[in-house]
């Protein structure tokens, strides 16, 4: 992708930025990279249940130091 100086140099010449912009940096190129891999998948309601521990987060710790103002 260019820069700004780029595109108005590319302007200037009654050009399209488009040209300039390697095919990997395009949205076909992205669609055709990831069509296969990104699936949607249903709400956590639907998931099925285990009998695994469920993750606790780490309890809070007060930080050394003045605390900041709001």
């Amino acid at each position: 992708m260019s820069c700004v100086h780029g595109i108005t140099a590319i302007a200037w010449k009654h050009d399209k930025s488009e040209n300039y912009c390697h095919g990997w940096l395009t949205l076909g190129s992205y669609n055709a990279t990831y069509k296969h891999s990104i699936k949607p998948t249903q709400g956590g309601e639907f998931w099925g249940k285990n009998d695994y521990v469920k993750p606790v987060s780490a309890p809070k710790r007060k930080q050394p130091g003045r605390p900041k103002k709001q």
